[in-house]
């Protein structure tokens, strides 16, 4: 009972003087063993409050790594999400610029195709404005025409040699009575 230090002073005491130091130390011993319960009592109860404030801080942070976890799984879908529409987007933009190219490659067979075809109409209107002028000079429609023509010819020169003849009587007849007159 009686602290370590003093142990060595109790074994060399007589029986008498040990009670006395003992009851010395008694009292001192029950007046701070009251203050020695109120601050067990008070230690006791901040140890429980501590107790409690720590079961509830690791209660939060038991729901905040619950929170997280989730949190970490939601941007984990979103970001699986994200990266399926971007590979749905690439894949969309190839397929457009594939779509792109082979549209300007038929437009460009279309191009050439089209040129092929105006330089062989252009060759084939050639070839039957010849054909037409060698038809229509062996239709019996142009010797029509030609007759035509020819019979305006042969009338304009016609009328032009009988006007010539006209004017060479008319002189002829004045130079025979001009001749008449001076004889």
């Amino acid at each position: 009972m009686a602290p370590d230090r003093d142990v060595r002073v109790l074994r060399k005491a007589r029986n008498a003087d040990v009670v006395g130091h003992f009851s010395s130390h008694a009292a001192a011993v029950v007046a701070w063993g009251g203050e020695m319960v109120k601050r067990l009592t008070k230690a006791h109860q901040k140890m429980n409050a501590s107790r409690d404030q720590f079961n509830k801080a690791m209660g939060q942070h038991a729901e905040v790594l619950a929170r997280l976890e989730e949190l970490e799984t939601l941007r984990s879908r979103e970001q699986e999400a994200a990266a399926a529409q971007r590979e749905a987007l690439e894949a969309q933009v190839v397929a457009e610029r594939e779509a792109h190219e082979a549209e300007k490659a038929a437009r460009e067979m279309l191009e050439a195709e089209l040129e092929e075809i105006k330089s062989q109409a252009a060759r084939d209107a050639e070839r039957l404005k010849l054909e037409g002028k060698e038809e229509f000079l062996k239709s019996p429609e142009f010797d029509t025409l030609l007759g035509r023509k020819a019979g305006e010819e042969l009338r304009e020169f016609a009328n032009t040699e009988l006007g010539l003849c006209t004017e060479l009587v008319g002189l002829m007849f004045s130079a025979r009575v001009v001749s008449r007159g001076v004889q």
